[in-house]
């Protein structure tokens, strides 16, 4: 997943609305990869135009940010050309 999926995903699991970016080309890829692997959904709210559709994450959304967030602060640590921590 990229950082620009990433971005989307957050913004439709905080926001179920409609992206504001979201005739950018680069935004749209995202809505379309995340929907395809079912991370997000469409939620028709009765409303034919497509941009009025309101867009939430599906349980697998939910789990794949709640793993994102899970992830440990990275430690910076050196090491010497044989890997050994200085």
């Amino acid at each position: 997943m990229t950082p620009l999926q990433i971005i989307v995903l957050i913004h439709y699991h905080a926001i179920p609305r409609q992206h504001p970016e979201c005739d950018s080309c680069g935004i749209q890829g995202a809505i379309d990869y995340l929907l395809n692997e079912g991370v997000i959904k469409r939620v028709d709210d009765g409303l034919e135009e497509y941009h009025c559709r309101y867009t939430t994450t599906t349980e697998l959304g939910a789990a794949w940010l709640r793993a994102i967030c899970a992830i440990p602060k990275p430690e910076l640590v050196y090491v010497d050309k044989d890997g050994h921590i200085l």
